[in-house]
């Protein structure tokens, strides 16, 4: 059982997606019990006599059910060639459980029923059916209701925090602009600034800083328009949204990449501070073999601090890189500024 608001959903689609199940989202706060019992249906036993029993949803898998398709079996051509690609497959199914917390009574009884027995009404699931609960905590300032004990005890619960550092290796890999981690690393209090007590629309959080990214990423988005500040506001909050908007547009303040290739030993240094912690993103995120040396040379022509996070956040996005010379060469020099 996953409690908390900090990226539940997130960690339960990446384990799915590393052991290779398909996932099957069930929002139990929406659901009546039918949803898991099923629905009455009569059949006629071998005696004769009419009998009910609960027909399951169709998206429960039971154990009659072949494991599901990941893609389709195809064919392409190759150089003239027909090639044949099989179906692959899951390796079976991820059930979450979401929002149990938050489910009416009459919701949960089923879904004890679902957790413990593996089973819907008299149908059992399939033995690749893989289990696992979310929901939020009262002090989460969410709509929960009372969990029987009997339901508590035969779970174990792992409560979820939002880390800043594992975010900035999970930002690094999904390739997100990069003056998120440029930011972050600067002003690490508005990672995540959820407070219960306060009554704010929306605030700064893993998931309200992956919606900034798609606003980043899009081709006509302007970080310097008001339609900019406006959006970036309405993911972050007013607070958080704002600083980020102005510290975003400062980008236009800072040399380009490539100006810093071309000529790393003469390209300006920026004195404006919020400017260098933007540029230790922008480095950090266009470092690659064939320009290390060039960026490394620019690199150490910033305060040592800047140096520091430039080469945390280069590490986050590949270790590879720790074994170029250049960054060997620093390292030696420098190690114990790392700590």
């Amino acid at each position: 059982m996953f409690l908390n608001t900090k990226g539940k959903s997130a960690v339960i689609q990446q384990v799915a997606k590393d052991l290779n199940l398909k996932v099957i989202d069930m929002r139990l706060a929406e659901m009546e019990p039918t949803d898991l019992t099923g629905y009455i249906r009569i059949k006629t036993d071998a005696n004769g006599n009419e009998r009910c029993y609960f027909a399951p949803m169709i998206d429960l898998p039971i154990e009659t059910d072949e494991l599901p398709i990941k893609f389709e079996a195809r064919t392409e051509t190759v150089n003239g060639v027909p090639v044949a690609h099989p179906a692959q497959y899951y390796d079976g199914w991820l059930l979450l459980l979401d929002e149990l917390t938050s489910a009416k009574s009459a919701v949960q009884a089923p879904a004890y029923k679902l957790i413990l027995d593996h089973q819907a009404g008299q149908a059992k699931l399939h033995p690749k059916v893989y289990k696992v609960a979310a929901g939020n905590l009262e002090t989460d300032n969410a709509i929960v209701e009372e969990m029987s004990q009997a339901l508590r005890s035969r779970m174990t619960h792992v409560r979820v925090e939002a880390n800043l550092e594992d975010f900035l290796e999970y930002i690094s890999e999904k390739d997100f602009d990069y003056r998120i981690a440029a930011y972050l690393s600067y002003k690490p209090a508005h990672f995540y600034t959820f407070d219960p007590e306060a009554d704010h629309d929306t605030y700064a959080a893993p998931r309200t800083w992956e919606m900034a990214n798609k606003y980043l990423k899009l081709p006509n988005f302007s970080v310097t328009s008001t339609s900019g500040r406006i959006e970036l506001t309405a993911a972050l909050g007013d607070a958080v949204g704002s600083e980020f908007h102005a510290f975003a547009a400062m980008k236009d303040s800072m040399p380009t990449i490539e100006q810093i290739i071309g000529n790393p030993k003469g390209t300006p240094v920026p004195s404006n501070i919020s400017v260098m912690w933007l540029l230790t993103g922008a480095i950090s995120y266009h470092t690659e073999k064939t320009n290390i040396d060039q960026l490394f040379q620019y690199m150490e022509r910033l305060p040592m601090e800047f140096q520091v996070i430039t080469i945390k956040l280069m590490m986050k996005k590949s270790m590879a890189f720790s074994q170029e010379q250049v960054c060997k060469d620093w390292i030696a020099k420098n190690s114990a500024k790392l700590n």
